[in-house]
């Protein structure tokens, strides 16, 4: 079933009001990332604004084929030329903030863990050539 699925990919942000979509055509992972970059500055999405912990603020989604008619002509669809377009400036706060975000991730999930253990394995975890950068 999923054979059947089209090949172009539709973003739809939606935040502050307004929606937008773009069709981000056949996109792989890292195109893809781009893009929802560009379109969150394009859009004027918050730098901040975590739209997984409060969807009700915003929502940013990616499917499959184009969206219903009815979201389309409610929507501001922008275009692929649109997104390379953005500020560059903007663009490089954005994904130096988001880069941020996923380093306080891992070290929020790694103290969860290492807070878990006794005094004994943690020594160990912390002596290990890994953790210390000794590992190639």
């Amino acid at each position: 079933m999923c054979d059947d699925l089209p090949d172009d990919e539709w973003l739809v942000i939606r935040h502050g009001g307004g929606t937008w979509a773009w069709n981000l055509g056949p996109a792989d992972d890292e195109a893809r990332y781009d893009l929802v970059a560009r379109a969150r500055v394009a859009c004027g999405y918050p730098t901040g604004l975590d739209w997984f912990a409060d969807p009700e603020q915003a929502q940013i989604t990616v499917s499959p084929g184009e969206p219903h008619q009815t979201l389309l002509a409610r929507a501001t669809v922008g275009t692929l030329a649109d997104l390379a377009a953005v500020d560059a400036g903007r663009l490089a706060e954005l994904l130096e903030h988001l880069a941020a975000q996923d380093r306080q991730r891992q070290v929020d999930a790694a103290l969860a863990v290492l807070g878990q253990l006794d005094p004994a394995a943690l020594a160990a975890v912390l002596a290990h050539p890994d953790v210390q950068g000794g590992a190639a």
